[in-house]
């Protein structure tokens, strides 16, 4: 059980809400949160998978605590990983619940 009910690449999480909601990031950002909104998962674990192309980078475990949580991680991009960012919340089975995508592009040159 359980679900993801909002979620966002973003720059910043204050006050544990994400600011902003970003959909394509240049290459000048090297920074970026995943912010996510749990519902019905507590006393569950949730993970955040990072993934670039396809291939996974990184993975960060939660302990949800309550009947509404929210949880944010992050990664430093390299200006060169060009491409498709992708983040996907796992259940405790290693279930895919929700999957969010951003572009990483090549800044425009000054």
């Amino acid at each position: 059980g359980g679900s993801v009910s909002r979620s966002a690449f973003t720059e910043a999480v204050v006050n544990r809400e994400p600011i902003g909601d970003i959909a394509k990031l240049t290459n000048d950002k090297q920074f970026i949160y995943y912010f996510s909104e749990l519902k019905g998962m507590a006393g569950h674990t949730v993970t955040h998978r990072w993934l670039f192309n396809g291939e996974p980078i990184s993975e960060v475990k939660f302990n949800v605590g309550a009947p509404r949580w929210r949880v944010w991680s992050s990664t430093i991009l390299k200006n060169n990983e060009l491409g498709t960012w992708e983040v996907q919340v796992l259940n405790e089975l290693n279930q895919v619940i929700h999957t969010d995508r951003f572009n990483y592009v090549r800044a425009a040159a000054k």
